[in-house]
């Protein structure tokens, strides 16, 4: 997964890597991560705003991993980098 955004502090990519079972069975990644912008409202982190340019600022992403009901319950691992 890669989204790139165009502003002044260039472009942002998420990488993740394969999530699989004990009986390597992979996680549908495309129809499983969303990745939203966290920005307070009223003082509370909201994770529903869109991703915007982020203007050399550093910011919060709200990554949320929700299997597709096709895949058989499972612990899925991976790795982030």
């Amino acid at each position: 997964m890669t989204w790139n955004g165009s502003g002044i502090a260039g472009d942002v990519q998420v990488h993740y890597a394969i999530f699989c079972s004990d009986v390597y069975q992979r996680l549908e990644m495309q129809k499983c991560v969303t990745i939203q912008q966290v920005m307070p409202i009223l003082g509370i982190p909201d994770a529903l705003v869109s991703i915007a340019s982020f203007n050399s600022k550093v910011v919060s992403l709200w990554v949320s991993v929700y299997p597709h009901p096709s895949q058989p319950p499972r612990i899925y691992t991976g790795k982030r980098h």
